[in-house]
């Protein structure tokens, strides 16, 4: 979090729960948001695939982080809408600025 806000970022969390996600990005509606792929009740790409079917006024840019990717699953992510899939673990430095550069773009 305080590595994003350094890019001069707003960081909000939510609950690492698929449906609980879906409800916070309808009432947040933030600019990015950065999903575990695999998560208790939806996973991320049916987040999305969610917010599509029903999108709020601004939709999201989405990244997703996961401990297991492989080609067919990125290609995946990539088709249902995610913008960039980072293999756990990562290098927190490069998320927060592909995460800030995605922000402003």
């Amino acid at each position: 979090g305080s590595l994003l806000k350094s890019y001069g970022l707003q960081v909000l969390t939510c609950p690492r729960d698929g449906a609980k996600v879906l409800q916070c990005i309808k009432q947040e509606q933030p600019d990015v948001v950065l999903l575990e792929l695999f998560m208790p009740k939806l996973d991320a790409l049916e987040v999305v695939r969610l917010l599509k079917k029903d999108p709020p006024p601004t939709m999201p840019q989405f990244l997703v982080t996961s401990a297991f990717m492989n080609s067919h699953l990125e290609q995946e992510a990539m088709e249902a809408g995610v913008s960039y899939c980072f293999l756990q673990p990562y290098d927190p430095e490069m998320m927060a600025e592909r995460i800030a550069h995605i922000a402003k773009a």
